[in-house]
């Protein structure tokens, strides 16, 4: 199936146009963006979509069946690109010596004056925002509640949260199951403070790595269980697996990214919310696709009925490619789209990007 490179690529392209744009609309202050980190990301993107282009879409061949433009992905081409995947993270190890110093060091610091030294100067000498640091800070920290039990909310028997408007209701009860699942193996960790009661009846002090391993479990169960689902609405529909990958599967894998570039360009880190959507659409080629090809052509064994029709199905990987050299192409072409549009506007993260 190529649901598989159409996530990929779907994923791909709503990083790059819907995250970054999101974070830039979002983001309250004009931040100055350096171009080192922009260039970096950007080459390792483009060098990962050369290696998609050559290894999926440089054999097609009809296929005999079908008669349907089919691509092979052999093990060691897979190999090759989650190795260079492991290159990259050599690379981000020493990037300080080979890109030179970044202007954005995280350093401890108060948000508010990360987020004005980070702001971009205007014509009169004034930054970009006018805030005071103290105000700043208060409206990026969640505001402190005195009483504990207030901050906490009603719960019902159960403990799940009991929301105080409709919509809240709604999304409560719609995933009431998960709640109750969630709470029974993935504990809460936080600290209780004195005085304060905790109704979550697995709550488990100090045990981070368990709900880490155990949220991650999850992660995989759900994506799997959406994989299989959007596969077979697509054909219940009409609609191909590459098109189901590159919208519903794409978005869906893309939110939580989508966040977490939204949260830290509020904090006045432009540059990490970008090289957020850029790296991450590099994991997802480089291991994303080539370490499941790997374990994929290596398990695979054809049967001698496939081996005579398809020689080359030996050891390797075999998908439909007829809709997927476009969508490759167009991930070079947004990317370009990309790059020239940060440099018309002088690398500055604001709405109007």
């Amino acid at each position: 199936s190529s649901v598989g490179i159409g996530t990929i690529v779907g994923s791909a392209i709503f990083n790059i146009l819907i995250i970054i744009g999101a974070t830039a609309m979002l983001t309250e202050n004009v931040l100055q963006l350096s171009w080192r980190p922009l260039v970096r990301d950007s080459c390792w993107y483009g060098f990962s979509i050369l290696l998609l282009i050559i290894f999926v879409v440089g054999d097609t061949q009809k296929d005999k069946i079908t008669g349907k433009e089919v691509g092979y992905l052999t093990w060691w081409e897979g190999m090759i690109m989650w190795i260079c995947y492991l290159l990259y993270i050599l690379f981000m190890k020493f990037n300080t010596q080979i890109m030179g110093e970044s202007d954005n060091t995280v350093i401890e610091e108060s948000i508010g004056e990360r987020v004005r030294k980070n702001s971009v100067v205007d014509a009169e000498g004034a930054e970009g925002g006018t805030e005071t640091d103290a105000a700043l800070t208060e409206k990026s920290e969640p505001a402190k509640v005195e009483d504990e039990d207030e901050d906490e909310g009603e719960v019902d028997c159960l403990g799940v949260p009991k929301p105080e408007d409709l919509g809240g209701a709604v999304f409560t009860y719609f995933s009431y199951v998960w709640y109750l699942v969630f709470m029974a193996t993935i504990p809460t960790c936080e600290p209780i403070e004195d005085g304060a009661t905790r109704n979550n009846w697995c709550h488990r002090p100090n045990m981070y790595w368990v709900s880490f391993f155990m949220s991650i479990v999850w992660i995989g169960v759900i994506c799997w269980g959406m994989v299989e689902c959007a596969i077979v609405l697509g054909e219940m529909l009409g609609i191909s697996a590459t098109v189901m990958g590159l919208t519903v599967l794409s978005a869906g894998t893309s939110v939580p990214d989508a966040i977490s570039s939204i949260v830290v360009a509020q904090r006045g880190m432009g540059d990490m919310a970008v090289s957020n959507a850029l790296g991450s659409n590099v994991f997802d080629i480089l291991l994303g696709l080539g370490f499941p090809y790997f374990l994929a052509s290596l398990i695979h064994e054809p049967s001698a009925e496939e081996l005579l029709n398809d020689p080359l199905s030996k050891n390797s990987v075999k998908m439909c490619t007829e809709d997927v050299v476009v969508y490759v192409v167009c991930l070079a072409g947004v990317l370009v789209l990309v790059i020239g549009t940060f440099v018309a506007f002088k690398f500055q993260l604001h709405p109007k990007l």
